[in-house]
């Protein structure tokens, strides 16, 4: 497959320690959420990507300035902040194959700021749906901060004990990780022999998944890695699935949850 080299690549980079490591992280994390959010604003992305390419591709590279590091704040800034959420209906971006700029602007012009909707509850269905199981409980706090044990226990597939183990280790282990979860802090959700629990924003849920233990933790990362460079290849194939991604959600939205048939876990395939 192509690029699957990079991806590999990219997904051992995942997993080593240091900042830069911890920020290739965050922004894969980044664009993840919004790819299953249906953020339609990432059309004009990718179509502006593909456009600079095919500009350079021309140019002797000693005419080229050096890039600065992505990692660095050189990534197009809209990975790093995504564009507010509204409420209009996009139409479904489905001329990927007439590639330009002019299929990302027809989509941004149709969703307008709606198509960058990454609602946490939109992400982490998808992320159940990727582990293959939906019905999984992820608890969520009023200020939308994920349960971390909730995660660990969706995307280590063990039990409470061992998960909790894992997650513990994680925190211990990671620098970079245990300095977010210590200044988010723990929270008590309601219930009968409910303990104070770290909960963190669904970005860094995902960040903490990365480095989890684990064939489904593994395949995540996998996910994220072809992802990210399909994204920076400027892969127009990327604005049907976005689309599709936005359309299921919204018809999905009023249909009850008994008449919902459990999805193939993506991450087996």
């Amino acid at each position: 497959m192509e690029g699957a080299p990079i991806a590999v690549a990219i997904e051992f980079a995942f997993l080593l320690p240091g900042r830069r490591a911890a920020q290739l992280r965050m922004q894969a994390v980044r664009l993840l959420v919004r790819y299953l959010g249906g953020d339609l604003s990432l059309v004009d992305e990718i179509a502006q990507l593909r456009h600079v390419q095919q500009a350079l591709a021309s140019v002797p590279t000693e005419y080229l300035p050096a890039a600065p590091s992505c990692l660095d704040g050189g990534l197009p800034p809209a990975i790093v902040q995504p564009a507010p959420a509204g409420d209009q209906q996009p139409e479904r971006a489905s001329a990927a194959s007439h590639a330009g700029a002019s299929v990302g602007t027809a989509a941004s012009q149709a969703g307008g700021a709606a198509a960058a909707s990454t609602d946490t509850s939109e992400v982490l269905a998808q992320l159940r749906q990727l582990a293959g199981k939906p019905d999984l409980r992820l608890r969520v706090t009023t200020d939308q901060k994920i349960a971390l044990i909730d995660v660990a226990l969706l995307f280590t597939g063990i039990d409470n004990k061992h998960a909790s183990k894992a997650l513990s280790n994680l925190i211990v282990t990671v620098p970079e990780v245990s300095q977010k979860i210590r200044n988010l802090g723990k929270h008590k959700f309601e219930g009968p022999g409910q303990k104070p629990t770290h909960v963190a924003p669904i970005s860094i849920a995902i960040e903490i998944a990365f480095l989890l233990p684990g064939r489904r933790a593994a395949q995540l990362r996998m996910q994220a890695a072809r992802l990210l460079v399909r994204y920076l290849g400027g892969d127009f194939s990327l604005v049907d699935e976005i689309a599709q991604l936005r359309h299921v959600q919204q018809a999905l939205a009023s249909v009850p949850t008994e008449y919902l048939p459990a999805a193939p876990s993506c991450l087996d395939g």
